[in-house]
């Protein structure tokens, strides 16, 4: 097959971006079909790190915007609408995959173009839609039509999606590297009586970082072997950096920042649990599956999409999410059981091989297939 994948949310494979787009091409590609990913320019992009064995297009530029709590980028230019026709006029696509189909949006002007199979995966969930969006959604009904398939990565994507994208849909989940993040990762040097809380996430609002931190500070005095690693970057890094310096937290918490793609399982490996406190806005989690994978013991926020990947007290621990108390009280559970710690880490793990992406290509290769036949 000749596919086509469209995503707003790329950067090039190792420098970051998005992990879905970049698996599911690689995965397409070993099963033998011809894969080209469509996206837009990042200011600060290198295409010099742009992997050679998965042919790219860029097209337009990308604006930030704020949404859900969060940022996400929306790709913008007069140019994208030719740019794109001629695109799938010079090359006849069997199956177009889009990764959002928002209006005037890369993946709607492909949908507006398309005379193939359609497929959308749309990958936000939670943030309110204005009267813009409204509008928009109703003078482009008929284009959304062309839409023959869709996959949602959870029920919950599917739950707030199907009422502006209804039709014929699967639930097939994100997947997860198992070769990248495994047992087999090293890990980083530390002090044995030192016990290891991780977060691993951009500092924004919808991530939940404040959460983390007060919770660390109710039990710092109740367990003084006990630290935090803080891994990326965003809007919330001073102000947390200065809510770590007025709580004399300094020699408690570290921040790393951005570190090498390569250092990231090895984070995992080395802590003693993983802490994902997002507020909300997940579609599914890929971070969990990720630790998970490398066998770290997980205590997430109980939202949607997260609930999806963990079954509480079984492959990891859920807590009331946006409450401090309720996390150090799970927190302290973890530290105080060890064989819960060993036990959610060999369910997390053994979970984790279910989401392998050669298993999710293969079932997103199989529902292709069907709507080409279908249509």
């Amino acid at each position: 097959m000749k596919i086509l994948l469209v995503s707003t949310a790329y950067w090039p494979h190792p420098c970051g971006g998005s992990e879905h787009v970049y698996y599911l091409s690689k995965g397409l590609r070993s099963l033998g079909h011809d894969v080209t990913i469509l996206t837009t320019n990042y200011p600060t992009l290198s295409h010099s790190c742009e992997p050679n064995e998965i042919p790219t297009i860029r097209v337009g530029r990308a604006l930030m915007l704020t949404i859900n709590q969060g940022t996400s980028p929306f790709s913008i230019g007069f140019e994208i609408p030719f740019k794109v026709r001629q695109i799938l006029i010079q090359k006849n696509y069997d199956i177009i995959h889009m990764h959002s189909c928002y209006p005037l949006e890369l993946g709607f002007w492909t949908l507006i173009f398309s005379h193939t199979t359609n497929v959308l995966t749309p990958h936000t969930v939670g943030f309110k839609r204005n009267i813009a969006f409204n509008i928009g959604s109703l003078l482009f009904r008929k284009y959304i039509k062309k839409i023959h398939g869709r996959i949602y990565v959870s029920n919950l994507a599917r739950i707030w999606n199907e009422p502006y994208y209804p039709g014929d849909y699967r639930v097939i989940p994100n997947g997860v590297d198992t070769e990248r993040f495994s047992l087999s990762v090293e890990p980083f040097a530390r002090e044995s009586d030192k016990f290891i809380l991780l977060y691993v996430s951009r500092l924004d609002q919808k991530k939940g970082i404040w959460v983390l931190l007060e919770a660390f500070l109710k039990l710092k005095d109740t367990f003084p072997n006990l630290i935090l690693y803080i891994v990326g970057k965003g809007p919330l890094l001073e102000k947390a950096r200065q809510y770590v310096k007025e709580n004399r937290l300094e020699n408690r918490c570290t921040f790393f920042g951005y570190v090498p793609r390569e250092d990231v399982p090895r984070f995992y490996r080395t802590c003693d649990i993983y802490i994902a406190p997002t507020l909300g806005g997940e579609a599914q989690g890929i971070v969990l599956l990720e630790a998970m994978a490398c066998a770290a013991p997980v205590i997430a926020s109980n939202i949607g999409g997260y609930d999806e990947v963990i079954e509480d007290g079984k492959t990891g621990l859920l807590f009331t999410p946006n409450s401090a108390d309720d996390l150090a009280t799970k927190i302290t559970q973890l530290i105080k059981d060890n064989n819960l710690r060993k036990t959610l880490a060999n369910n997390g793990h053994l979970q984790a091989q279910q989401y392998a992406w050669p298993k999710i290509t293969k079932q997103i290769e199989d529902y292709y297939y069907y709507l080409i036949k279908k249509h």
